[in-house]
């Protein structure tokens, strides 16, 4: 079976959105930091064999500026999934994940499947880091989600949060599909 999920890449300016789609779709890694213009999107086909699935993520990456906010819903309509993600060497970013998580849960809904990322681990080596680790674990309990912690950069756990948050979208789907069949009655 093929099927096509919608994920968003949402946090802050220049927490490594774009780098993480970069990492992930083309095994590249840019150095030099240009803030995303609106949106922008590539596509990545992940294969689950032992469910015969064949999925294609549509993945967005929302520009974190505010002056892009105004027309933020209109690329978040029709997600079936975000990433959540702050970098790790900046506190602010971290906080600011709260009006992220706000902002998806008010324009796509409550039972929107997501995950939280803190990335540029690789930054730990040069003892940068600003967040701690049971810091982003807490609100990843809170909300009920998984938590990882990434390196665009080097690629570190990159490839397993994003099979992971389309994995979380397939069960939101089944789940879904399995309360409307419950209420489903023939021949109504």
């Amino acid at each position: 079976m093929r099927l096509a999920f919608k994920v968003c890449l949402l946090g802050s300016p220049g927490v490594g959105k774009t780098s993480l789609v970069l990492r992930y779709v083309k095994d590249y890694f840019k150095d030099n930091y240009v803030g995303t213009i609106g949106a922008d999107f590539l596509i990545k086909e992940i294969n689950f064999p032992k469910m015969n699935l064949e999925i294609k993520l549509l993945i967005w990456d929302i520009g974190g500026q505010s002056k892009w906010r105004d027309i933020r819903s209109t690329y978040l309509m029709g997600s079936d999934g975000a990433i959540m993600v702050c970098d790790v060497t900046r506190k602010n970013t971290f906080t600011d994940l709260n009006e992220w998580i706000d902002d998806i849960k008010e324009y796509v809904g409550a039972k929107i499947p997501f995950v939280i990322v803190g990335n540029k681990i690789d930054l730990d080596a040069f003892e940068m880091r600003a967040v701690e680790t049971d810091e982003i674990i807490e609100l990843a309990k809170q909300h009920k989600v998984h938590y990882f912690e990434t390196s665009a950069k080097t690629g570190e756990v990159v490839e397993t949060m994003f099979t992971r948050s389309a994995f979380d979208i397939i069960k939101n789907k089944a789940i879904i599909l399995q309360d409307k069949l419950n209420k489903f009655t023939p021949g109504e």
